[in-house]
C-alpha cells in the first residue's frame, strides 16, 4: 500500500486570524460599503473590491500607520502555534495561501515568531493619491471570483506526486482551491460552499480541530487522494 505524505495550505484572513484582517483595516481606515453588499451578491469581483476600498482611504494614511493598526489589534487562532509547531516536528510542509496582502501576514507572523513560514500574497503600493494593490499570482487561467492571488496554480506546483494536497480555508478565495484539494477543513462560507457543491469537507472551528483529525487520519493511514481532485489537477496541468 502507498504511503501517501500531507502537504497543507491554509489561507490567512479569517483562518489563521480570528476575523479578515482587510477588511478590518478598510473599516478603520475607510468604508466597506456599498462594496462589500456588492462582494457577497456576486456584482463586485474580488480584485475589483480591494481596488474601490482602498480608494476610500485617506490621501494622508501612510503604510507604517496600516501596520500599527494590525500589530495592536491583529487576533490570531490562539491553537495555531501548536499546530504549526506540529506540522514542523513531524516535517510537514504547511504554507499560506493569501488573497490578502504580505504587509500584514508579515507583521503577524513577525509578531509570533513565526516568520519562518512560507507565504503567497498580494502587494500593496502606494502612487499619488491612493493605495493600490498588487496581484504578484494572478492567472489568466484561474476563474474563482476573479481573485488576486491564485491559490490553485501556486498550490499545485509546490505539491509533490507523493503528496495528498490539505486544505484550510473559510471564505470566497478559498473556493477554487477546494475543488483541487485531497481534504479540505472549511468553515463559514466555504463550508456552505462546499455543502451546495458535494466537496467532502471537515468542519471545523480552531486549528486544535484540525490537529485532532489531522492526527487521527496520520494514524489511521486514511491520507489519501481523493479521485475528482486528481482529474481537476490533471486537468489544470493540461490547461497551463
Amino acid at each position: 500500500m502507498k504511503v501517501w505524505k500531507p502537504h497543507i495550505f491554509s489561507d490567512f484572513d479569517g483562518t489563521i486570524t480570528i476575523s479578515d484582517v482587510c477588511i478590518d483595516i478598510i473599516r478603520k481606515f475607510g468604508k466597506l460599503e456599498p462594496y462589500l453588499s456588492e462582494l457577497a451578491s456576486g456584482k463586485l469581483p474580488l480584485k475589483d473590491f480591494w481596488v474601490k476600498t482602498f480608494q476610500t482611504f485617506p490621501e494622508n494614511l501612510t503604510l507604517d500607520q496600516i501596520i500599527s493598526f494590525v500589530a495592536e489589534n491583529a487576533e490570531v487562532d490562539k491553537f495555531f502555534p501548536n499546530f504549526v509547531s506540529f506540522c514542523q516536528q513531524n516535517s510537514i510542509p504547511f504554507v499560506i495561501l493569501s488573497d490578502g496582502f504580505d504587509f500584514y501576514i508579515k507583521t503577524i507572523l513577525e509578531k509570533l515568531n513565526l516568520s519562518s513560514i512560507t507565504f503567497y500574497a498580494n502587494s500593496i503600493n502606494k502612487t499619488g493619491r491612493f493605495f493600490t494593490p498588487i496581484y504578484n499570482f494572478a492567472s489568466e487561467s484561474c476563474f474563482c471570483y476573479n481573485v488576486g492571488s491564485c491559490k490553485r496554480n501556486i498550490a499545485l506546483s509546490l505539491l509533490s506526486e507523493d503528496e495528498v494536497l490539505i486544505y484550510v480555508g473559510d471564505g470566497y478565495s478559498d473556493f477554487c482551491m477546494v475543488e483541487y484539494a485531497d481534504i479540505v477543513f472549511a468553515k463559514g462560507i466555504l463550508s456552505s460552499y462546499c455543502n451546495k457543491y458535494r466537496i467532502p469537507h471537515y468542519n471545523y472551528k480552531t486549528f486544535y480541530d484540525i490537529l485532532i483529525i489531522l492526527k487521527k487520519l496520520i494514524e489511521r493511514k486514511e491520507l489519501k487522494p481523493r479521485r475528482q481532485a486528481q482529474l481537476k489537477r490533471k486537468k489544470a496541468f493540461e490547461i497551463e
